[in-house]
């Protein structure tokens, strides 16, 4: 299991720190062992679909205590060598 291990100063688990987590994980939207979480599969859009580098986090949604769910945009490229073509595109997932 890959992990990222960050340390917040959240006191109470809830709706209210849904913005602290969205800010805070957008801070680390560049870091490597948090892309290596976040850049998924992207096989059921095309073979040749390889993400980027770059990640957008839309928002962080309390589900219950201390469990949340990260919706996030993660763009790709699906590379066309025999039209020597680079399609780009973006793929919102949670």
């Amino acid at each position: 299991m890959i992990q990222f291990i960050v340390n917040t100063s959240i006191e109470e688990h809830g709706r209210g720190t849904e913005h602290y987590l969205t800010s805070l994980l957008t801070q680390y939207s560049n870091d490597r062992s948090l892309l290596n979480i976040l850049r998924i599969d992207l096989g059921f859009i095309d073979e040749r679909a390889v993400p980027s580098e770059y990640i957008v986090v839309s928002e962080v949604e309390h589900i219950q205590h201390n469990k949340y769910s990260l919706h996030y945009t993660l763009h790709y490229e699906v590379g066309h060598g025999c039209r020597d073509m680079i399609e780009d595109g973006e793929h919102d997932t949670t």
